[in-house]
């Protein structure tokens, strides 16, 4: 099934709040002027990501979406290195 196969599969997602937490406190901290990114090395052969996006920095629920979208999509072209969760 060709939706299934361009998605954003499950086991690539950071879901858990509990992950979250771990990766804000232990690891490696980006920071950019549209962008902070906290990531860590993992034992995986792949990698994880996880989104957030603030209501008060992108105030319309429109452009939060399309904002995840973009970076789901260059996620999943393999734009980030491998073996790292990514927040």
């Amino acid at each position: 099934n060709i939706v299934n196969s361009c998605g954003f599969p499950q086991s690539k997602r950071i879901n858990h709040s509990h992950q979250y937490r771990f990766l804000l406190k232990n690891g490696k901290k980006l920071v950019t002027e549209h962008l902070i990114c906290y990531f860590i090395h993992t034992g995986y052969n792949f990698s994880r990501l996880g989104i957030t996006v603030a209501k008060n920095k992108i105030p319309l629920a429109v452009w939060r979406n399309r904002t995840k979208r973009i970076i789901k999509e260059s996620f999943r072209k393999k734009l980030f290195q491998k073996q790292y969760d990514i927040i």
